[in-house]
């Protein structure tokens, strides 16, 4: 991809105005990858360079469990993110997102720092959640569009429904080829959301080594 391509990728997709202006700099896609200053900026150069959005989803809640230690007070939020990840459907992820923001507002309101820190990790989950949420509709409004289309060929052509349906996309939804402004409004949202709970955390560790691991692992393929 040239620099040409994955800046202007980025401003089609409403990528943050300081990542597409810095990546306009860089010569190539290859460079800009290498060079990215955050685990931020690498999520967004790999949602518009195909990688499935789930991954994307998914890098943002190993990087939550790379930087937020087990404890007590966090088990709320750590549990939420587990659940978000395994939720399939986006009803399930919205109630654990709404769970946190709730909970982040409540100890927004105290000014011990132990507290601070516990609500910038309950916004971090929460936009972890809002991510698999946005995710999940998507991938719902896709499978609602394949069954209409099935359901109208049939009528046209007779014999059953499943005989006209049309591939299946499966887990691997990609940004850059969502079918309808629908789906890639929703998959925006799913990476803005990784995108805003990898930068909360980065804020949370002096060396942001672990949680750069941990998204760079996640995104690399297999």
């Amino acid at each position: 991809m040239s620099q040409l391509e994955h800046a202007a990728r980025l401003r089609e997709f409403d990528a943050p105005a300081e990542i597409t202006a810095w990546a306009a700099k860089q010569p190539s896609f290859d460079e800009a990858w290498d060079a990215s200053p955050s685990s931020r900026h690498r999520v967004w150069l790999g949602a518009v360079s195909g990688v499935a959005v789930e991954t994307i989803a998914e890098s943002a809640a190993a990087a939550f469990f790379a930087v937020v230690e087990s404890a007590p007070e966090t088990q709320t939020f750590e549990h939420a993110v587990e659940e978000s990840v395994a939720a399939s459907d986006a009803e399930t992820a919205a109630k654990l997102a709404e769970r946190c923001e709730r909970a982040a507002h409540a100890l927004g309101s105290y000014r011990e720092r132990d507290r601070t820190r516990e609500a910038i990790i309950a916004r971090a989950a929460a936009h972890v959640c809002r991510a698999f949420e946005a995710l999940r509709a998507a991938e719902s409004s896709m499978e609602s569009d394949r069954l209409l289309r099935a359901r109208t060929t049939a009528s046209y052509m007779g014999g059953g429904v499943h005989a006209f349906l049309p591939a299946h996309p499966g887990p691997a939804t990609l940004l850059v080829t969502a079918p309808s402004s629908v789906e890639r409004g929703l998959l925006v949202d799913a990476v803005t959301s990784a995108g805003d709970a990898i930068a909360l955390l980065a804020t949370l560790v002096l060396d942001t080594a672990a949680l750069d691991e941990a998204v760079w692992d996640a995104l690399a393929p297999s």
